[in-house]
């Protein structure tokens, strides 16, 4: 008996049993739905080119992939397509037409269950592009959502909304023409890498919601590019924030929001680079913020934060406050910022000024006290009153730096900026040396001209 279960044990690892999904490719039906009912779980379905009607709930595990240019359009009322089984790949399709309230979240996609692939779908003219609602683990790549563009922007859904979801990964994923690029409520431990979000009101807005992670996205031409809010241990490293615009605009808002990592981003052409409030015991390192009109406002309410290794440049205001006492570190284990408007005096050479910098604006109190103000900072003359400003009266400082820096981008063109300078003087060299011999040329023409 013992030999016999041996050899048994010996066949089934030489030879073992796999399970392959069944792949579907072709039917008559012209029904999705009827597709899925009539396969089994596990199996893949091609669905033909073609354009599909009705709304659509994928109830079992299948892998939905199209075969060709598969639109699947929606009758206008509820969600277009319905994940509400686990393990669901749902791949190339593009979505249409999805219903439009906004109290029942009408979507393209929504997604009602967990460890999803939804992948290469383009979401073209619904309320939602994909909603997850309590939805853990899935997997969100490469989708494109459009909004309805014809819907005032507080009409519209979200391209991508997370409501009590977890550890879900969002990559490479371009949303446009939404109201907010992706929302987060109540949503932790997700991971948001490689996404592109523009022409939105903000490109991420965020409520309450802990311990996420964004890399390597991109905000810009937005009304804001992201809004931190209500929540904790974020972290956001290498985004770009860019050409937020508006009367209030910025690149990234904290408001009530601790402990978050804020690294190696580059904010650059904003309203507001960046702007704290209520937020407290943040780390602001080796970010570039640069070409905004305010490089970053802080409100008193925000205590402790640091800043280190950051690049303030040619901001037109570099710090605003709605009052007069900071209570945050600019510098860290001795290591303070750059700054574009400061005269660096490093005599022992070690990269760490030996003065501290200090900054102090007198527009910067008038915006504090007036919003209107917010009108004149692209204003030619603003220089020149600050400049008159301080001449007649020195200003309270508002904040200090005791250790700054020597800016990055000095070190890393100089070379450049010297081959400028030696490239301009060898072309006006060479135009005065030319200017002599066409002179001396003409003189001898004319010599010979007369003795002829």
């Amino acid at each position: 008996m013992n030999k016999l279960v041996v050899c048994l044990i010996v066949f089934f690892m030489a030879f073992p049993i796999t399970s392959y999904a069944r792949i579907v490719e072709k039917k008559t039906t012209n029904d999705i739905q009827e597709l899925i009912q009539s396969v089994g779980i596990g199996d893949e379905i091609q669905v033909p080119q073609g354009i599909y009607y009705g709304n659509l709930n994928i109830n079992k595990k299948v892998s939905l992939i199209a075969n060709g240019n598969v639109t699947i359009i929606g009758n206008r009322k509820g969600n277009v397509v319905t994940l509400s089984a686990d393990g669901i790949t749902f791949k190339g399709f593009t979505v249409k037409n999805s219903g439009r309230m906004l109290t029942h979240d009408d979507a393209g996609i929504k997604v009602r269950s967990d460890k999803n692939y939804i992948v290469q779908n383009k979401i073209d003219h619904t309320l939602h592009g994909i909603y997850l609602e309590k939805a853990n683990d899935n997997t969100l790549d490469g989708n494109k959502v459009i909004g309805i563009k014809s819907l005032r922007s507080a009409d519209r859904g979200n391209g991508i909304h997370l409501f009590y979801s977890n550890r879900n990964h969002l990559e490479n994923n371009s949303i446009t023409q939404s109201r907010d690029g992706m929302y987060f409520s109540f949503s932790e431990k997700n991971l948001i890498k490689g996404n592109r979000i523009f022409n939105v009101r903000y490109g991420l807005h965020y409520m309450y919601s802990n311990e996420n992670s964004f890399y390597n996205n991109r905000f810009f031409n937005n009304i804001g590019g992201a809004a931190i809010m209500y929540s904790n241990r974020i972290k956001l490293e290498k985004n770009y924030f860019y050409n937020n615009r508006g009367l209030l605009s910025f690149g990234l808002l904290l408001q009530t929001a601790n402990d978050n990592v804020v690294k190696n981003n580059y904010m650059m052409m904003n309203q507001k680079g960046l702007f704290v409030d209520q937020s407290n015991r943040n780390l602001f390192a080796h970010n570039e913020i640069v070409h905004n009109n305010i490089g970053i406002e802080i409100w008193t309410s925000s205590i402790q934060n640091r800043f280190t290794k950051n690049q303030f440049n040619s901001n037109v205001i570099q710090y605003s406050s709605n009052g007069k006492i900071d209570r945050n570190r600019w510098s860290s284990q001795g290591i303070g910022n750059a700054w574009s408007d400061s005269i660096l005096f490093d005599l022992d050479d070690n990269g760490v000024g030996d003065k501290p910098y200090t900054y102090s604006s007198s527009y910067g109190e008038i915006l504090a006290q007036n919003q209107l103000g917010y009108l004149f900072l692209d204003s030619p003359s603003l220089k020149i009153y600050e400049t008159v400003k301080q001449t007649i009266s020195k200003d309270q400082v508002q904040i200090e730096d005791p250790h700054p820096i020597s800016l990055q981008w000095k070190k890393e063109n100089m070379n450049v900026f010297n081959i400028l300078i030696i490239s301009t003087l060898v072309v006006l060299l060479f135009r005065q040396f030319r200017r002599k011999i066409a002179h001396a040329i003409s003189v001898k023409r004319m010599e010979r001209n007369v003795s002829e």
